[in-house]
């Protein structure tokens, strides 16, 4: 046994405790490192950093320091972060040397975290003080007397530049000089696989320098700031994003402060708005951009089926299946709407309205559950998305299973929801088909709705009840019953140009039945049933149902309609209403269809 002296045993405790803290600044953090996300970017402009309240003769006030320290700490709770931060101009109210520093020390957190940043000036900024107050920040990007730099991310290349005019003889801003047009030529002329964003702090005429997206097939757009308002412009000849300001509201009828989050997808780009106030119905509103060029090639598809969830990625379908597919598209995106099932662990199916967005039907973004869990429900079955006024209508039923049911019971109904940019979606809305005294519980049955508009402005909505039943609207709220016709389920209709008439699919017990109408009241069924590959496809041998069409054969980018349903390999009372595919068809005729790998 060992024996210590009292000093003895103090210095023993001293060093043990001394090794134990030396062990302790040594060993690695316990907290894992952030990831970076190679393909977001966070984009900011107009912060206006300064002293105080700032206030504009709009009677506007903010704290513009507080925006732009809440910004800071946005970015840096990011997990996992972005790949790089952009600051548009416009950085501080007044140009000192005093406010420089300060909005320097803001930001400068972003790039101790290991984060790059990268910032042009504004009408705001002045550059000869900002060189005095920080010399680094533009002295490596000047090229012959202008501002310019070219940055680089893995997924895509941004072009910056300093559009103000300081000399006022063509404005006070958005100008571009001959010596930077030939910079933007010269590197948008360099190739490459990745496409290019032109960046600045204003709004550019393009017309006025010859520069359209025509002549690059790598640029995509122009992001700028400036004007503190959000919104976009379609190709003109560049299309356009503005970012709105982080610092303080100013512009428009419901102005408004915050950031962007871009996103960038294999085949597409998104851009989220980030308010400072986070309650802001705005919050979250999405601005989608398909690359350009977006002709799509059906052609590359290897397979009928799509795959909303990456095949290698889902579970088994009988876990996680779709079905009843809706599907709009619009510059360049496929938005994509159906049920979603999924099983839980005591093998119990789920129904949801679930939605995913793609540019080439092989991509999509990930799938978003838009209703929440809940048998006395369980949305899906979306019929169609139509545009009314200023919004979007997707129609959907409600399958409720509350009592343990296989199918949906007597409490089932058909709804509309609303959007404006057919990501964020109001609470579904009950459609009163039957008219506005009969309550809701005296309506019956009801599933899968379809909408429809005729020349003179009526609405029509179809939806199975005795057969196909039919109601009409003026405005998609007060509605008046009509009729009813044989006819089966998941109705889809358009108007068929050259023959005048109406085309309506639906679903019998198996394959996909059409009928012809001139008026939409009074239809006559029409010979044949399409079955598609059916007899080929193992996995659609048991019913192949729900199509709907989308009529793209005079878009450029697409010149055919194509057709989407769902499919089960096993018989679907067997297996309901798991075990379902999603596939894709294609005609130049509406009568002889094609699908990739046709035998």
């Amino acid at each position: 046994m060992i024996r210590f002296h009292k000093k003895s045993k103090n210095a023993l405790l001293f060093l043990i405790s001394f090794l134990f803290l030396c062990s302790g600044l040594f060993a690695e953090d316990p907290r894992p490192e952030k990831k970076i996300d190679e393909n977001l970017i966070i984009i900011a402009s107009d912060a206006h950093v300064m002293n105080g309240l700032i206030r504009r003769s709009k009677g506007y006030t903010a704290d513009t320091t507080a925006h732009c320290r809440n910004f800071v700490q946005d970015v840096l709770a990011m997990d996992p972060r972005p790949c790089a931060v952009f600051m548009l101009g416009d950085n501080v109210e007044l140009t000192t040397v005093e406010s420089i520093t300060k909005f320097r020390e803001m930001i400068r957190p972003i790039a101790e975290a290991g984060i790059p940043l990268v910032m042009i000036l504004g009408n705001h900024d002045v550059p000869r003080i900002y060189d005095t107050a920080w010399p680094e920040l533009r002295k490596e990007y000047l090229n012959g007397g202008f501002y310019a730099r070219r940055y680089n991310t893995p997924s895509a290349d941004f072009l910056f530049l300093e559009t103000t005019d300081r000399s006022g003889k063509d404005g006070y801003f958005s100008r571009i000089t001959p010596e930077m047009r030939n910079w933007i030529d010269a590197e948008l002329k360099k190739g490459g696989s990745k496409p290019v964003f032109l960046c600045g702090h204003h709004p550019v005429d393009f017309k006025k320098y010859d520069l359209s997206a025509d002549q690059y097939p790598a640029l995509q757009g122009w992001i700028h700031g400036h004007l503190h308002e959000w919104f976009q412009k379609r190709k003109t000849p560049i299309r356009s994003l503005a970012v709105p300001s982080l610092g303080f509201m100013d512009g428009g009828k419901r102005p408004l402060t915050g950031y962007v989050q871009m996103r960038i997808w294999p085949d597409h780009y998104t851009f989220t708005l980030i308010t400072n106030d986070r309650s802001d119905d705005r919050n979250g509103t999405v601005f989608s951009w398909p690359i350009e060029p977006k002709r799509i090639d059906l052609g590359k598809l290897t397979s009928p089926i799509l795959y909303p969830i990456p095949k290698e990625d889902r579970p088994s379908k009988y876990q996680t299946c779709f079905r009843d597919p809706a599907v709009w598209y619009e510059n360049g995106l496929f938005y994509f709407f159906f049920t979603m099932i999924e099983v839980d662990e005591k093998g119990s199916p789920w129904s949801y309205l679930a939605s995913t967005v793609s540019a080439d039907l092989i991509h999509f973004e990930p799938v978003r559950k838009l209703t929440p869990k809940d048998l006395a429900l369980n949305f899906g079955s979306p019929g169609n998305v139509v545009r009314f006024k200023d919004h979007y209508y997707l129609c959907v039923q409600t399958y409720c299973q509350e009592n343990g049911e296989k199918y949906g019971n007597a409490n089932s109904r058909i709804w509309t929801m609303r959007s404006k940019d057919l990501r964020r979606w109001e609470p579904p809305v009950l459609l009163r088909v039957k008219g506005d005294s009969v309550p809701q519980e005296a309506m019956g049955r009801m599933i899968d709705p379809y909408l429809i508009q005729d020349p003179k402005g009526l609405w029509y909505c179809f939806y199975k009840q005795n057969g196909c039943s039919l109601s009409v609207s003026n405005d998609l709220i007060h509605w008046k019953y009509v009729k009813s016709i044989e006819c089966g389920e998941n109705v889809c209709i358009l108007y068929d140009e050259k023959t005048k008439e109406y085309r309506l699919w639906n679903s019998p017990p198996n394959g996909i039945a059409e009928m012809k109408s001139r008026d939409l009241i009074h239809w006559d069924p029409l010979p044949g049933l399409i079955t598609l590959g059916q007899k080929e496809w193992d996995w659609a041998k048991g019913r192949l149902t729900a199509a709907v069409v989308l009529d793209l054969r005079n878009d450029p980018h697409i010149g055919k309609a194509l057709l989407f349903f769902h499919a089960s390999e096993k018989k679907e009372q067997e297996i309901f209403p798991q075990g379902t595919e999603l596939g894709i068809a294609w005609s130049s005729d509406l009568i002889h269809w094609n699908w990739p790998n046709k035998k």
